[in-house]
């Protein structure tokens, strides 16, 4: 027989090749690997006589924490029980390029030292000056950690508080080498490199003032002039390189300073004052480790002794006009004298009914530039009546639209950039007398008389100016000192420029009669118009003192405004949809019950309707007869309602009444009762009593009487 001896040949040789390639390193680079670091130096730390730090020039070395680990994969159980890899590190601390010093985790460790021949011979060199007791100096132990057949040996720092990564100083290439019993497992080099860029922060304005005749010799703008603070986690300040340069000539890079300075400076002449007084500059910072970064400031740039020239002279016109060329009286003209070191110094100047001619002298070391800006805050309800509101409503509805930018600025109430329905409701508020002024806007409005604007027919699409500019020299400004004049809320142009406020004359048709019957105190009676079709109206009782407003079909509450100041109601409505609306007996205004009667319209206050084609009639007020007077009257208000309702009416005689509200089909929906002693009575019908929109019923009975009507829920 013969014995097969190749296949014990194979098994012992497979065995051989598994033992040596296990452990087998998972990870181990041979290039010198690259640390960043972040972290501001400890000082003590790796600090000693003779180690030294060439791009600081110190021998306080900066250090950062590092992850030192090793991976292992052990699929046939090479360590025994006790085998641990070790570490051994080697630096060079002095500089020279020659490795000196070095820490075996195998051998003897003394707390903060390493071994060192940096003199010549072996002995501890003491890497750690801080003044602390050895039980918080730091030793290097090796940890190992199992997952499976992977082992993970990582390297730490301890002490008597526990463990912290690895802390190795910024000191030329350091190495480290892993070894299990005698054997190299990795040999790894490493880099510390400062990737913390450094802090700078400039001033915001540098002034320099042309100091010689004709800017030369140039002034000198120094660094120092520009820097506010520095600061970095590893160069002291006096190893910083500093440079300036304007942005103008900047590549986006670190400016080079000509040697052997560490800094750069900028010169200035007249041509930079004559140019622009405001220099944009940036201010470099670059640390040892060549990390940098800027910051940006403006040289401004003055001839406070005229060495330049002679200042120059600007006689000043300013005229505001309407889109109707009229004047505008009693605006308040802003000089705004605006510089870096003097921001915002004001001349106010008034004129009453002409344009303002006013010299100045206009200088780049006064000023940079001169800014015009007229200013009205006052009367924001001159020239504002509900006709505005209407042709306001009308462009809004598509009927008839603004044909001019200047009155879409004024229809524009709350500054919103666009015309809505809260515009009106905003005007609406001034015609009553509720609001004296609007809370995102002016009375009036300026826009340079050369803007030209974008789009006429949407004025918003861009910021409209609303003052003028004139740059320094004077030869770079081109244009007019005019502004078109825009009355907010004023769509008709009927607010006339004059010193006070007047009634403003109006051409209009017949007058349309507004009726308000005769009643006795505390009566409640209808005020309507005899017949009309109309888009809107406005109008003001004086004398009056309202206990109860109660709106009519179609307006509200925010329709009606009484001034106790004034003694006056005022009513303003225009119809939701721009379009006409039919009024008369049947669908009163508003019902009133006043304390006394009304003494005519306020004569301050334009009472006007608006017909169909929104054609402007007058009011007048007429008396008429009334139905209270009659004992079974009952006034049912407002009917048609959309709400709630006010009954009110007089019985024969005193005594109990009852008040029923049904439907159609005669289901009891609400009831209302009292007691009179009069025979007068009121009561007022919840909204939630007539649910839906349909026509209810209502049943009065008291005093020997049985009153029936209807009431319509809109």
């Amino acid at each position: 027989m013969k014995i097969n001896y190749l296949l014990p040949i194979l098994f012992l040789f497979c065995i051989k090749a598994q033992a040596q390639q296990c452990p087998n390193v998972l990870q181990c680079p041979s290039d010198t690997t690259i640390l960043c670091y972040t972290n501001a130096n400890t000082e003590g730390l790796w600090q000693n006589m003779h180690f030294y730090d060439a791009l600081r020039e110190r021998n306080d070395l900066v250090e950062a924490g590092v992850l030192l680990n090793l991976r292992l994969l052990d699929t046939c159980g090479a360590f025994s029980a006790n085998a641990t890899p070790a570490c051994h590190l080697f630096f060079d601390l002095n500089g020279d390029n020659l490795v000196e010093s070095y820490m075996y985790t195998d051998s003897a460790q003394t707390p903060g030292t390493l071994r060192s021949t940096i003199s010549g011979s072996e002995q501890e060199l003491v890497y750690d000056q801080r003044t602390l007791p050895d039980s918080l100096k730091y030793l290097f132990v090796p940890d190992t950690l199992w997952q499976g057949d992977t082992l993970e040996i990582r390297l730490h720092m301890r002490n008597a508080l526990g463990d912290v990564p690895v802390i190795l100083p910024d000191a030329g290439v350091f190495e480290v080498i892993w070894l299990l019993e005698g054997d190299t497992l990795c040999h790894r080099k490493y880099r510390l490199r400062d990737c913390q860029t450094p802090e700078i922060t400039c001033l915001s304005v540098v002034p320099v003032n042309i100091s010689s005749v004709g800017g030369q010799p140039p002034s000198t703008v120094w660094y120092s002039d520009a820097l506010l603070n520095v600061g970095d986690n590893a160069t002291p300040a006096d190893k910083f390189r500093i440079g300036l340069i304007r942005t103008s000539e900047s590549s986006g890079v670190f400016p080079e300073p000509i040697a052997p300075n560490l800094y750069s400076e900028l010169f200035i002449n007249c041509n930079d004052f004559y140019a622009d007084t405001l220099i944009q500059a940036e201010l470099w910072l670059m640390d040892a480790a060549g990390n940098t970064s800027k910051c940006i400031t403006t040289i401004e740039v003055f001839d406070p002794l005229y060495n330049c020239g002679d200042p120059g002279d600007y006689s000043l016109n300013v005229c505001l006009r309407t889109e109707e060329n009229k004047m505008v009286p009693g605006v308040k003209i802003n000089l705004d004298f605006v510089s870096a070191t003097t921001p915002f110094t004001i001349f106010q100047i008034s004129e009453p009914d002409k344009c303002l001619t006013n010299p100045i002298t206009f200088h780049p070391s006064v000023t940079d530039y001169v800014r015009i800006k007229p200013e009205h805050r006052y009367n924001y309800n001159q020239g504002v009546t509900s006709f505005d509101l209407l042709l306001i409503s009308r462009h809004i509805q598509g009927i008839e639209a603004l044909n001019s930018p200047y009155k879409m600025i004024a229809a524009d109430a709350n500054r919103s950039g666009s015309i809505t329905a809260f515009d009106i409701f905003s005007l609406r508020r001034l015609v009553l007398g509720v609001d004296t002024l609007l809370q995102n806007n002016d009375s009036w409005r300026f826009i340079p008389i050369d803007y030209i604007f974008p789009n006429p027919s949407n004025p918003f699409i861009q910021p409209i100016p609303d003052s003028v500019r004139l740059n320094y020299p004077l030869a770079t400004f081109f244009g007019n000192d005019d502004f078109v004049a825009v009355k907010i809320g004023d769509i008709n142009l009927n607010a006339l420029p004059l010193q006070h406020d007047n009634v403003e004359d109006r051409t209009l048709y017949d007058s349309l009669s507004l009726m308000m019957p005769r009643a006795q105190s505390g009566e409640l009676v209808p005020i309507y118009f005899e017949k009309a079709r109309l888009e809107g109206f406005q109008w003001s009782l004086q004398n009056v003192e309202p206990e109860l407003i109660v709106p009519g079909p179609g307006l509200a509450e925010d329709n009606f405004a009484w001034s106790a100041e004034q003694r006056t109601l005022r009513c303003s409505w225009i119809s939701p949809d721009a379009s006409a609306q039919d009024f008369d007996t049947s669908r009163p205004l508003c019902w009133l019950k006043l304390k006394q009667d009304a003494t005519g319209l306020a004569p301050d206050f334009a009472s006007e309707a608006y017909e169909a084609g929104a054609v402007q009639r007058a009011i007048r007020l007429e008396s008429a007869p009334t139905a209270a007077g009659k004992p079974e009257a009952v006034v049912v208000a407002p009917n048609p309602t959309s709400g709630s309702a006010w009954v009110q009416g007089r019985l024969p005689k005193a005594g109990a009444w009852n008040f029923q509200v049904l439907d159609a089909q005669g289901k009891l929906l609400w009831t209302g009762s009292g007691f009179s002693e009069s025979g007068a009575f009121e009561l007022q019908i919840p909204a939630v009593a007539m649910p839906a929109a349909g026509v209810y019923y209502w049943r009065l009975s008291g005093g020997d009487q049985l009153i029936n009507g209807k009431i319509i829920k809109m």
